[in-house]
């Protein structure tokens, strides 16, 4: 059920859905209408970052942190 949500709101808005089900912690992103599953968080976090890039063009030198679940994110200038 998540995946069709995620997958609708792709198709009617620029978005980037990023649906993970608590029952198996599978993570899978929808936009455009399209769906990738099974993604790793090491895919995730450069297909976000990259996705980032391309609307903010003067944010493509900054520089990302991955953090443990759990705890608060950071952000590195």
């Amino acid at each position: 059920m998540r995946h069709r949500a995620g997958l609708g709101i792709s198709e009617k808005s620029d978005v980037v859905c990023l649906i993970v089900p608590e029952e198996t912690g599978e993570v899978s992103i929808a936009t455009g209408g399209k769906l990738f599953k099974g993604l790793n968080e090491d895919t995730v976090l450069h297909y976000l970052i990259s996705k980032e890039g391309e609307k903010h063009p003067e944010n493509k030198t900054r520089k990302y942190v991955k953090v443990d679940s759990g705890t608060a994110p950071n952000e590195a200038n």
